[in-house]
């Protein structure tokens, strides 16, 4: 939200008072304090709900806006059970895919991104994961033999390999 939206906001809250004057300060103030990924239709939506909760002159403030944005995003999140058939109906089944898949759409939502567009981003994301070289490439595996080995930045070593490795030092 740009800085006249967010001025327009604190006007819709000021006509619920008297239609008092905004500083100049104030407006900054409003400004800065209302948090990045708030929408200015979100925050006009919190304007609504809020005054239609407290009819009797209660002041609204850039901390409320910012609450209500937050729960109602929170809200709208998808269940485990969803998140899990997005996964089967996308084929995603590699533990690190699946990790990147959940992080990227949670929060892809929690940004107010719509449905569509966090899953499509998760989608890409999920393709990319974090934790290890894409699959096809050549990858480093530590070898038991070698314990100071290093990975190089361009092969990562995948987390499977270190976990195999931690685990049959374990039992030896």
């Amino acid at each position: 939200m740009n800085f006249n939206e967010a001025l327009q906001v604190l006007r819709r809250i000021n006509v619920h008072h008297g239609n008092a004057p905004i500083s100049d300060a104030q407006a900054q103030c409003f400004y800065e304090e209302l948090a990045r990924s708030v929408s200015f239709d979100e925050a006009n939506a919190a304007v609504r709900e809020f005054y239609a909760l407290h009819p009797h002159g209660e002041w609204m403030t850039v901390g409320d806006i910012n609450l209500a944005v937050r729960r109602k995003r929170r809200q709208s999140m998808p269940s485990e059970a969803t998140i899990t058939r997005l996964m089967e109906e996308n084929q995603i089944s590699d533990p690190d895919e699946m990790w990147q898949f959940r992080r990227s759409l949670l929060k892809s939502l929690s940004y107010g991104r719509a449905p569509d567009q966090a899953v499509k981003r998760a989608l890409e994301l999920s393709r990319r994961p974090m934790l290890s070289a894409p699959s096809g490439e050549a990858r480093k595996s530590l070898d038991p033999a070698k314990p100071g080995q290093r990975a190089s930045p361009s092969y990562p070593v995948p987390l499977s390999a270190v976990s195999r490795n931690v685990i049959g030092n374990m039992a030896d």
